[in-house]
C-alpha cells in the first residue's frame, strides 16, 4: 500500500511534501494527520498583482508597542563593542549601567528617559519600544507637529576629539531623502552621551525579521515575489546612498521595516562615507562580506542585501513556481554573495536591482501573470528571429521538385514532411542578441550612426589611443557573421586581443565569455565536435551566472541544449527537456519573442505534438513584430505532415480549416491581415497545404486509390458525383497551372504543368 501524503501545509504556506510513516507521523514535518491545522494565512498564497506591489501593513498601536518595550530592560543584551558581542546578563537589582564581562565596555542597561520626559524641548517621551546596537529607541510625540516620532540614542562612535566629524555625518543623514529610507528629522546633542539622539519618522515595528518570525510560527505567509520586491526597493535605497558616496554597512532583516505598501531602511547609525576608517565598523556577523576590512564598500553592501534575501527566501512560498523562475532568483543571490575567489559581485546596486527585477518578472510570468515586456539592460535584440524557416512559404523551385501522385495509379501522393526550420549552430552564433557596448569604452561613440559605423565591416585600433575591447568584440562578430563560412581563426585572434586589454572585471568577464561561446558554437557547426558544444554551454552558463535575470543567456543555452538533443546519445532527452524549460522561460516573460515560440514549436514537433506547437505560436501577441511569422508557421503546422509515416498526417478536415482561415485572412483589409503574404506567397502556400490535404484524403480512403477513379473503372456510363478528393485534385491542378503561368523559368514552368496533369482528376467527356 502506498504511503498516505501528509495533509498539512508547511510554514511557508506550500503543501507539505512528506508522507505519513508507519509511526503515524509525517516523515517531513513530524505532525500527525489529525493534528490541528496551522492558523489561517494572513496573506494571499500568491504574489502581488503589480510588479512591485506589496501587501499593506499598518503599524501596531502605540499601546501595544509600549507594553512590549516595558519588558526589554529585563532581558540580557549583547555588548555594543564592535569586536565583542558577548552576552551581558541582567544583574540582581537591575543597575542602570553594567560592564561587559569580556571587554569591560560600559553598557546602559536601563532606558535613559522615562514616560513624560521631554527631549529637546519638543519631543515628549512615551516610553521605550526597542533596544539596538546603538542604544535605546523611544516612542515620542512631536509637540510642535502633533505627530509620533522615534527618538534613538546614538553611542559615541568618534570620541571626544572628533565632534566635527560626527556633526558632518549627522548633517548628511538629515539631508538624506528617499522613499525607502527612514526620514531623519532632527539631531539632539546630549551632555551625558556624546553620541546624542536622532529623531526619526515613526514607521512602526513590522521589521522583516518579525515577518520571518511570524512565518516560522505559521501566523502568516511570505511569497517569493514579495522577497524580490523587498530586494528591489532596498537596492534603490542603497543606490541613493551610494550616489552620495556613502555606504550603509549593516543591512539585515531587523534593520528594514515594512510599513504601508513599501519597506524603509532604518538604523542609519552605521552609515559611513566612502574612504573613512573612523568610527569603528558596526556590522553583523554572517551578513557582512568575508573580505571586509576597516572600510565599508559597495561590494559589502550588496553582500548584505544578498544574505538578507537568502534569509527571507528560505521562508517564502516558491514551490508553485514552475520552470526556472526561482532558479534565476537564486542566481541573483548567489552572485551578490560571491567570495573574492568566486568572482566579482554586481557592478552596483542598480545592476543588481535590474537582474532581480528580471528574475521577478520571470517568476510572475511562469505563474501566468501578464506584464508589459521590458527590454534587456545588457543586450540589444537581434533583428532576425532564429528558426524563421518554419514560417517560410515554399519556393517555386521546391514545389517544382516534388512529385504528386497520379489518380489512375492508386499510389499515394508522396509525403513531404514539414521542415521544422531548425537553425544551424553557425546561424545561432551569427544571430544571437548582441551585448550592449560598455559606455566607458573610449571607442563606444564610434559605433553610432554619425561615426559611419557598419555592422559588417571590421574596425581597426587607433594606434594613438587606448586600445578598445569593444572593437575586438565587434570584429569577432564580423569574423563569424560574414562570408559563407565563419572565420574561426580570425575570431579567436580577436578574442585573445580583447582578453589582453584590461578593464573592469565585472564588465569584461561576461562579455568575453559570451563571445567565447559564440566561437565555440560556430566551430561546432563547422566540424561537429561535441567538445566545442560543451565549451559553448560552459561559456553561456557563466554568462547566465553573471546575468541571472536576463533573458539572452537563457536563450543561448536553449539553442545549445537543442543542438545537444539532436546529436543523440543518452543525454538527449534531458537536453531536450532543458531546452524546453529555457525557451518557455523566455517566451512567457516576453510572449512577443517569436524566436522562443519557434523553439518551443520545434521541440513539440519533435514529439509529434501538433497541438503543443500551435499553442506556443498562438501566444505571440497580435501587433508584434513576430506575429505574422508565427501565424505563417502555424498555418503550415496545422496541415503539415510531421514525419515520414502516414500517421504523421492530420485529418483531412485540418487542411480544409487552414485553407479557409487563409482565405478569410486574404479577405481582410491589408492593414488587418496577419499572414502578410504577397499574391505569389498566398498561391504557393495554398499549393503546399492542398498537397498535404490530398495526402490526408488518400490515407483516409485507404490504399486502393481515389474513389473517383474506382467508380469510373466500374462503369463508364453512370454519372459519378464529385468526391472530396476529386475537388481537391481539381483545385490543386488549377493552382499548379496558375503558378506555372507566373514562373519565368521554362524548366520550372514545365515541371509545374506536369504536376497539374498528374493530379488532375479523371473526367468523362
Amino acid at each position: 500500500m502506498s504511503p498516505r501524503p501528509c495533509p498539512h501545509r508547511r510554514l511557508t504556506g506550500a503543501g507539505c511534501p512528506g508522507s505519513v510513516c508507519a509511526t503515524g507521523y509525517c516523515g517531513h514535518c513530524g505532525r500527525r494527520p489529525d493534528a490541528p491545522a496551522l492558523p489561517s494565512l494572513g496573506a494571499p498564497p500568491y504574489g502581488p498583482d503589480a510588479l512591485l506591489r506589496l501587501p499593506v501593513r499598518r503599524p501596531r498601536s502605540p499601546e501595544e508597542r509600549l507594553a512590549d518595550g516595558a519588558h526589554i530592560a529585563e532581558q540580557a543584551q549583547r555588548c555594543r563593542a564592535p569586536d565583542c558581542g558577548a552576552t551581558i546578563p541582567v544583574l540582581d537589582g537591575r543597575p542602570d549601567r553594567q560592564y561587559c564581562p569580556e571587554c569591560g565596555t560600559a553598557q546602559a542597561m536601563r532606558p535613559e528617559f522615562g514616560a513624560g520626559d521631554t527631549v529637546g524641548g519638543q519631543y515628549l517621551i512615551k516610553g521605550p519600544v526597542a533596544r539596538g546596537g546603538q542604544g535605546w529607541v523611544y516612542l515620542a510625540e512631536d509637540t510642535h507637529l502633533d505627530d509620533l516620532v522615534a527618538v534613538k540614542t546614538l553611542r559615541d562612535r568618534y570620541g571626544q576629539d572628533s565632534a566635527a566629524l560626527a556633526d558632518l555625518e549627522r548633517r548628511t543623514l538629515i539631508a538624506t531623502r528617499h522613499p525607502n529610507i527612514v526620514q531623519i528629522r532632527d539631531f539632539l546633542p546630549s551632555e551625558e552621551l556624546t553620541g546624542g539622539h536622532i529623531v526619526m519618522e515613526d514607521v512602526g515595528d513590522h521589521t522583516l525579521q518579525s515577518v520571518v518570525d511570524a512565518v516560522r510560527r505559521g501566523r502568516e505567509t511570505l511569497d517569493i515575489e514579495h522577497v524580490a520586491a523587498y530586494g528591489i526597493q532596498l537596492l534603490g535605497a542603497l543606490a541613493h546612498l551610494h550616489d552620495r558616496d556613502s555606504f550603509y554597512g549593516d543591512m539585515k532583516p531587523s534593520n528594514v521595516v515594512h510599513v504601508g505598501d513599501r519597506v524603509k531602511v532604518i538604523d542609519l547609525g552605521g552609515v559611513r562615507e566612502a574612504g573613512r576608517t573612523e568610527p569603528a565598523l558596526h556590522v553583523t556577523p554572517g551578513f557582512h562580506a568575508p573580505e571586509l576590512g576597516g572600510e565599508l564598500t559597495l561590494a559589502n553592501d550588496l553582500h548584505t542585501v544578498g544574505v538578507t534575501l537568502r534569509v527571507l527566501a528560505a521562508q517564502a512560498v516558491r514551490d508553485d513556481v514552475p520552470g526556472l523562475g526561482a532558479t534565476s532568483f537564486d542566481g541573483v543571490v548567489a552572485r551578490a554573495t560571491r567570495t573574492v575567489a568566486e568572482g566579482t559581485r554586481f557592478r552596483d546596486a542598480r545592476e543588481m536591482a535590474d537582474q532581480l527585477r528580471g528574475a521577478l518578472r520571470e517568476i510572475r510570468a511562469l505563474r501566468g501573470k501578464a506584464a508589459t515586456p521590458e527590454p534587456s539592460v545588457a543586450f540589444d535584440p537581434s533583428p532576425e528571429w532564429l528558426g524563421e524557416r518554419l514560417g517560410d512559404v515554399p519556393t517555386t523551385e521546391t514545389l517544382a521538385r516534388r512529385r504528386p501522385g497520379r489518380p489512375r495509379s492508386g499510389a499515394p501522393p508522396l509525403l513531404h514532411p514539414l521542415d521544422p526550420g531548425r537553425p544551424t549552430p553557425v546561424e545561432i552564433a551569427r544571430r544571437l542578441p548582441v551585448p550592449k557596448r560598455f559606455v566607458d569604452d573610449k571607442r563606444t561613440p564610434n559605433f553610432g550612426v554619425s561615426g559611419g559605423y557598419a555592422p559588417t565591416t571590421r574596425l581597426g585600433q587607433d594606434p594613438d589611443k587606448e586600445r578598445s575591447a569593444e572593437i575586438c568584440l565587434h570584429n569577432i562578430r564580423v569574423a563569424l557573421g560574414t562570408g559563407p563560412a565563419p572565420d574561426l581563426t580570425g575570431a579567436e585572434a580577436d578574442l585573445a586581443e580583447a582578453e589582453a586589454i584590461p578593464g573592469p572585471e565585472d564588465v569584461r568577464r561576461w562579455r568575453l565569455e559570451w563571445h567565447r561561446g559564440l566561437i565555440a558554437l560556430a566551430r561546432f557547426g563547422t566540424d561537429g565536435r561535441h567538445p566545442d558544444l560543451a565549451l559553448a554551454r560552459t561559456s553561456f552558463e557563466r554568462v547566465r551566472a553573471d546575468l541571472p535575470g536576463d533573458y539572452a543567456p537563457k536563450l543561448a543555452l536553449a539553442y545549445v541544449h537543442e543542438c545537444a538533443a539532436h546529436t543523440g546519445g543518452p543525454d538527449a532527452a534531458a537536453a531536450r527537456a532543458t531546452a524546453r524549460d529555457l525557451f518557455h522561460a523566455v517566451h512567457l516573460r516576453n510572449p512577443a519573442h517569436c524566436g522562443a515560440a519557434l523553439g518551443l514549436a520545434r521541440l513539440a514537433l519533435d514529439a509529434r505534438d501538433r497541438a503543443g506547437a500551435l499553442a506556443a505560436l498562438d501566444r505571440v501577441p497580435p501587433g508584434t513584430r513576430g506575429r505574422a511569422l508565427a501565424r505563417r508557421a502555424a498555418t503550415r503546422i496545422g496541415a503539415a505532415c510531421l514525419g515520414p509515416e502516414p500517421g504523421d498526417l492530420p485529418a483531412p478536415g485540418a487542411a480544409a480549416a487552414v485553407l479557409a482561415a487563409q482565405e478569410a485572412d486574404r479577405a481582410l483589409p491589408p492593414q488587418e491581415r496577419e499572414l502578410h503574404l504577397s499574391t505569389g506567397d498566398e498561391l504557393r502556400l495554398r499549393i503546399e497545404v492542398t498537397e498535404w490535404q490530398l495526402a490526408a484524403l488518400h490515407l483516409t480512403h485507404g490504399a486502393t486509390g481515389d474513389p473517383t477513379a474506382r467508380a469510373l473503372l466500374r462503369s463508364w456510363r453512370r454519372p459519378v458525383p464529385p468526391t472530396p478528393a476529386h475537388e481537391v485534385r481539381a483545385r490543386l491542378a488549377d493552382d499548379y497551372l496558375e503558378l506555372a503561368a507566373d514562373t519565368p523559368d521554362e524548366d520550372l514552368s514545365e515541371s509545374l504543368v506536369e504536376h497539374a496533369h498528374a493530379v488532375r482528376p479523371l473526367t468523362l467527356r
